[in-house]
């Protein structure tokens, strides 16, 4: 799959409109060469991050009226849980792991429009988030249960590996990872090599390109070392520890890989008071430092997409309409700044 960044802007999932058709026109106008399906999280409970990518999982229960989702791992789950492996092993039965229309409007919409871009966008909930935030009977995380902990990691990738034929094109699929700012805390104690292994689990079944979003701090060492080919990360407000692994990341450009730079912010209050010079400020401090490791920055401006810097789904919606504006907005001014 042939990819370039050039400072393209992407979006990311979900958002807060309920209209399809005004969704999909902001999306067509504005992430015209990558276009990306929504996550409609106002919609209902079936568009929650964790509900969404549920079905197919052995022993799930999900309330929709209350949006809660765990699984009963005290009933016998073998016959659920051996389908569960013989539909990952079969790669004619990838069915087994679609996301079902009720549960993702935005996608089935998005797969029914005329769309002209020959790459396109997708994304899932990653396992990591999944299984710390998908819990047993008694409120533990999954993750810690050593046998749903691959059962997670295996959902997780097939739904994505589904996700990717679905759309029927070369894409780009980002692994949503929010819990990963709570990485080297009591609450998150799995080992790195435990979280590698996760993750390149997922990244390995994409035929695309596989990115990771995590919108906040994390330990971006240990991301820099997995198998994923785009790193999106907030860099309206974490910035300066992002390019404390400076070295790192010329390696991972080097490579071959792309950064994701969360400029727009996706704060109801701070998305009025940003300004264009404000994030360029942002984005040419991030250049010089990278610079400073060397690393020309045409690869910099090739290998590198401008995002919001999370999803816009539980903003107001005439807030989250200006950050999906000023992403392209901001996108097309670095274009003309650096690359005429």
């Amino acid at each position: 799959m042939e990819l370039k960044g050039y400072l393209e802007p992407l979006g990311i999932g979900s958002v807060p409109f309920t209209d399809l058709e005004y969704t999909f026109r902001l999306i067509e106008k504005n992430y015209k060469n990558i276009p990306y399906w929504p996550q409609l999280s106002n919609l209902n409970n079936y568009e929650n991050m964790y509900i969404q990518f549920s079905e197919g999982l052995p022993g799930v229960i999900v309330d929709i009226s209350k949006a809660s989702i765990f699984v009963d791992t005290s009933k016998d789950l073998s016959k659920e849980i051996e389908r569960f492996y013989e539909a990952s092993m079969d790669e004619n039965n990838l069915d087994y792991f679609k996301i079902s229309e009720k549960y993702a409007a935005g996608l089935y919409g998005f797969k029914k429009r005329k769309i002209e871009s020959n790459i396109v966008k997708g994304h899932v909930t990653g396992p990591v988030s999944f299984g710390l935030t998908v819990t047993d009977e008694n409120k533990k995380s999954l993750i810690y249960n050593h046998e749903f902990k691959d059962i997670i990691t295996t959902l997780i990738a097939k739904k994505a590996k589904w996700q990717e034929k679905f759309l029927g094109k070369d894409a780009i699929i980002f692994f949503d990872e929010p819990y990963m700012v709570s990485y080297g805390s009591a609450f998150f104690n799995l080992p790195e090599s435990d979280i590698i292994d996760i993750f390149n689990t997922c990244f390995d079944e994409i035929n695309g390109v596989p990115g990771i979003h995590c919108c906040g701090n994390t330990d971006w060492a240990l991301v820099l070392k997995t198998n994923v080919r785009i790193i999106n990360f907030d860099a309206f407000e974490y910035l300066d520890n992002f390019l404390l692994y400076k070295n790192e990341i010329k390696d991972y450009l080097l490579k071959g890989n792309y950064l994701a730079w969360g400029l727009i912010p996706t704060n109801d209050e701070k998305i009025n008071d940003i300004t264009i010079d404000d994030l360029k400020f942002l984005f040419d401090k991030a250049l010089n430092t990278l610079q400073s490791t060397g690393i020309d920055k045409n690869l910099i401006f090739e290998k590198s997409f401008i995002t919001p810097s999370c999803g816009t789904g539980s903003m107001k919606p005439e807030n989250a309409e200006k950050v999906l504006n000023l992403n392209k907005e901001f996108s097309d001014f670095l274009k003309n700044c650096y690359l005429q």
